[in-house]
């Protein structure tokens, strides 16, 4: 038997969904809206996985694509169910998403609320849908602030000067793994810092690890000093584009950026935060050069009660460092890229 749910409040669409999911019932029992199609009434449900979902009742003869994606997190499909012993063709809508249930409620409720005025079923769900396509972007844009774009901006340009040598170059990129270093192969570690201020040449070093060099290897760190301009020439889209262009593996790169969370099917999501270069840095990290690593520490062990440790380097002590011929940055680049 199926409850009737009479109003289209979504805190209360929404606790619905966590009824069943707390009774387990998924895919076998509905909670009946107090709204209609031409066909017979809209259902609160769940997929066999415990996602949300709400079924809209189609005239059998429409002909609807088997699957498509109308929206991140939101997934549309004709298919036909048993309700009360009846089979009904339906459309359902599916949020792929548990965090974003109070959304997906929302737009149930507007689904709903257009069919109540007379709309027909797919005109209410297409425009209800772009509706919640914005609103995701909106919430999603809000997520990636300038300071993640300009970091990943920072090592995808190390890795389009790589791509140029080895368009299999972005099989070295780490970082997005989790890796303590951008970039390895090999015996060679490169690390890349990116940041907006020109007048102070200040990086952040997230672990006492990040400049460790590797056993019998080597390590250098590049800084990247960029501008915001909403004119400028890079940007993580357009970046990922040429690092493609120069013959990058489109799968296995896509989902190196996708660890970064950037979805190269939504790529205009990154699209407004865009940069100029100001400079570059290119540093070999050795023996007496500003750092800190376990090694600093009595025992090797980190003083008792104390984790972790992030902390600040300014460059400008570090000018000995500093690479200053090209010739040899662009050997560097060529010895690391040739693995």
């Amino acid at each position: 038997m199926n409850d009737v749910l009479d109003t289209l409040d979504p805190e209360l669409i929404q606790g619905r969904w966590n009824i069943l999911r707390r009774r387990g019932e998924f895919s076998r029992h509905f909670y009946e809206l107090a709204v209609s199609t031409a066909e017979g009434s809209l259902y609160l449900g769940l997929s066999a996985e415990g996602m949300a979902s709400v079924l809209v009742p189609l005239d059998p003869a429409r002909q609807i694509p088997e699957q498509t994606v109308e929206s991140r997190n939101l997934y549309v499909t004709r298919k036909t169910i048993s309700i009360a012993g009846r089979s009904i063709v339906v459309l359902e809508l599916l949020c792929s998403t548990l965090e974003l249930d109070s959304v997906f409620a929302k737009l149930v409720s507007d689904i709903a609320n257009r069919i109540g005025d007379g709309g027909s079923a797919i005109a209410s769900i297409e425009s209800a849908v772009a509706d919640f396509r914005r609103l995701l972007q909106r919430e999603y844009r809000k997520q990636i602030d300038v300071e993640k774009a300009m970091g990943v901006v920072g090592e995808l340009i190390t890795l389009d000067r790589l791509s140029r040598i080895n368009p299999d170059a972005w099989q070295a990129w780490s970082g997005p793994t989790g890796s303590e270093h951008d970039f390895f192969r090999n015996s060679r570690t490169l690390e890349v810092k990116a940041t907006g201020h020109l007048h102070e040449p200040v990086v952040e070093i997230s672990s006492l690890d990040q400049l460790q060099e590797p056993e019998n290897g080597n390590l250098h760190l590049i800084h990247h000093v960029f501008s915001i301009d909403p004119e400028g020439p890079l940007s993580v889209p357009g970046l990922y584009q040429e690092i493609l262009r120069r013959g990058a593996d489109e799968i296995g790169f896509a989902r190196l950026l996708e660890l970064n969370g950037f979805d190269v099917n939504h790529p205009d999501d990154w699209e407004e935060h865009r940069f100029s270069l100001r400079d570059s840095g290119f540093y070999r990290v050795s023996e007496d050069f500003p750092r800190l690593l376990k090694a600093s520490f009595s025992d090797g062990d980190l003083p008792r009660g104390v984790s972790h440790v992030t902390y600040r380097i300014n460059l400008s002590i570090a000018r000995e460092f500093k690479l200053q011929d090209e010739a040899l940055i662009e050997d560097l680049h060529q010895k690391f890229a040739a693995g």
